[in-house]
């Protein structure tokens, strides 16, 4: 019978800051008890235990924190019990510390046992944390099924809590994982296998949703395979941040291949993500999924809205949205004037307010309505840069249109609202559309709103905007051009912050024909009509008259920092209010039109008003 040649892991005991390298074979395994050490276990080292763990780790706590690495070309390996065993150390001068090791696994290396490596809490001691990361090149068995385990759960303050977790697992090309990860995982890089086998690849185990403070939810990127063949889902995690996914994700049991509560996944070209139970992904809360690979099953959202945009791939199954306020991102394709979802099953919007949102690649006119799919009340327009949607002459709707993408959307039809007809993705500085109304947009309002809202997108209108029972365009950090009619008859015209309002048109409100406010340095000039029952204008910036501005109110309210220009030309018209007033500080009127009333200036301050009026003009002033 051959006989194991066997050499000591020196130096054992271990000591502080030291390495201690194990070649040959060593039959009766390793403790570590020392902080800053390293277990270097050779290409020819051998460390097996039976009915032990191979390499223990339990260090006193002694420090706030203490680390330790292990390095393994060889084998490491018990019979019944943990491949390694990383435990939370005696209490000492600190029963609080963490204990973080650091695992590298070369290729053609392996560690195996009940688990490769599991985490526990030393008898009387349960308020440390034990974190690990893993960096893998060979094998990891858990002949138990499961692989890792660091689901550590602790009472020590009158509450459960998780213990302990892996800041980090890679899985190189090489890299075998064989049994189940369990715990929290803050960041995942596979490239390899890791079969959870008959239960879950990755699975929190008892730490529930929780995990301990040292494990933030990171990024998951899969380029290989993460299987199972279980009746529960494949990935089961809460410290998922997002998950990248080029490879295959796969689970040949009744159970999903991903579930969790929050789900971001971006499913590449090439990407799988499949489950022979029927449904592939579960999110019980929200799900964003961007989808250019296949997903095999059915794909069910929880109740915060979600996004799913499979446009780019194929969803082999069908879609549930749950009561949240959903969004499903379709492609509509101009040789067959259609929308194509890349959904092969059935589309279930659940409850909510729901977009449909569209995406178009070239330019392109349509003469009809475009109905959302049943469930969906809005519809979002997205051409990519550089393209042209036109709602032709024959477009007729009375669904609201939301903005999206970078190109332009040019309105020559016809749309009718019961609420908001037209808004943006609100402060999106990713979008940037411009908007032309060549035809007639109206929208009745039942409550205060805006029957156009933009943050991100230019506006020109060339032909009516009609707003009843409500407020009329709200423009933000974008130019709004009028040459046609805006008109509110629920409250202001046009309300304007940071953006330029160039008018030639005609713009009235029941209440305020235009409100213009911004950071120093925004302008807006009229040379058209503006109206409004209290005032014609209400400005905080610079404005350049050379049109009318008329109420029954006050013609221009010059508020702090603004300014009206009135040039030649130019006409206000005052009301019981007077022309003009000019309130607070850092305002002023320069005159060079007409101006129909008196002139009124309140709250004057030692220096802080600059008036000039142009020679010629006549005005009435009166200081409050």
């Amino acid at each position: 019978m051959p006989v194991l040649a066997e050499a000591q892991c020196a130096p054992e005991p271990t000591v502080v800051g030291g390495t201690t390298i194990c070649s040959g074979t060593d039959a009766n395994g390793v403790r570590i008890t020392t902080s800053n050490t390293v277990l270097n276990v050779a290409g020819d080292g051998i460390v097996i235990n039976t009915g032990a763990p191979a390499v223990t780790v339990e260090i006193p706590n002694a420090t706030y924190s203490s680390f330790t690495s292990i390095a393994v070309s060889g084998r490491i390996s018990s019979d019944t019990q943990s491949g390694i065993l990383l435990l939370s150390g005696g209490g000492s001068t600190y029963s609080g510390t963490t204990t973080q090791l650091s695992l590298k696994v070369d290729e053609g290396a392996s560690v195996s046992g009940a688990t490769a490596l599991a985490m526990g809490q030393t008898p009387g001691n349960t308020s440390a944390l034990l974190v690990a990361d893993i960096d893998n090149a060979g094998t990891l068995i858990g002949t138990s099924g499961v692989a890792l385990r660091g689901d550590v759960v602790a009472a020590s303050y009158g509450y459960a809590s998780s213990s302990s977790g892996f800041t980090s697992i890679m899985n190189r090309a090489t890299g075998v994982i064989s049994g189940s990860v369990v715990g929290p995982v803050g960041r995942v890089t596979n490239a390899g296998l890791i079969d959870g086998g008959a239960s879950s690849a990755f699975t929190s185990g008892a730490a529930g949703t929780s995990y301990p403070y040292l494990i933030w939810p990171g990024t998951w990127t899969n380029t290989g395979t993460i299987q199972s063949n279980s009746a529960v889902a494949t990935i089961v995690s809460s410290t998922i941040n997002s998950l990248k996914n080029s490879g295959t994700i796969a689970n040949s049991g009744s159970g999903a291949a991903i579930s969790s509560s929050y789900l971001d996944i971006q499913n590449d070209a090439g990407g799988q993500i499949s489950s022979s139970g029927g449904t592939a992904i579960i999110s019980s809360n929200y799900l964003r999924l961007i989808n250019a690979g296949t997903v095999t099953g059915n794909v069910v959202t929880g109740n915060s809205g979600s996004t799913i945009d499979s446009t780019a791939g194929t969803i082999d199954g069908s879609v549930l949205f749950g009561s949240g306020d959903d969004i499903l991102v379709v492609r509509y394709d101009a040789a067959s004037a259609s929308i194509v979802t890349g959904i092969t099953g059935s589309i279930n919007a659940g409850g909510g307010t729901n977009t449909e949102q569209v995406k178009f690649a070239g330019d392109v006119t349509l003469n009809t309505g475009v109905a959302p799919l049943s469930g969906f009340q809005r519809l979002m327009l997205d051409p990519a840069s550089g393209t042209t949607v036109t709602l032709g002459s024959g477009f007729v709707s009375n669904t609201a249109l939301i903005l999206s993408g970078n190109g332009a959307v040019v309105n020559q039809g016809q749309i009718t609202t019961n609420g908001p007809a037209v808004t943006d993705i609100s402060y999106s500085f990713g979008n940037r559309v411009t908007f032309c109304n060549d035809g007639a947009i109206a929208a009745a309002m039942s409550s205060f709103g805006y029957g156009i809202t933009l943050s991100n997108d230019r506006f020109v209108n060339n032909e009516t905007v009609t707003v009843t029972g409500g407020n009329g365009v709200s423009m933000s950090y974008n130019d709004l051009v009028n040459t046609g009619t805006i008109s509110a008859t629920g409250g202001v015209g046009v309300d304007v912050f940071d953006a330029v309002l160039t008018n030639s048109g005609t713009i009235s409100g029941s209440t305020i024909g235009a409100t213009l406010n911004g950071n120093v340095g925004y302008t807006a000039s009229n040379s058209g009509t503006i109206r409004g029952a209290t005032a014609g204008v209400s400005t905080g910036i610079y404005l350049t008259n050379t049109g009318t501005i008329s109420s029954s109110g006050v013609g221009v309210q010059v508020q702090p920092y603004g300014y009206l220009i009135n040039g030649a030309g130019g006409v206000v018209n005052g009301g019981t209010g007077g022309a003009v007033t000019v309130n607070s500080f850092n305002a002023g009127v320069a005159n060079a039109g007409t101006i129909n009333g008196d002139v009124t200036f309140s709250g004057f301050g030692s220096g802080n008003n600059l008036i000039y009026f142009a020679l010629g003009a006549t005005v009435t002033v009166r200081r409050a």
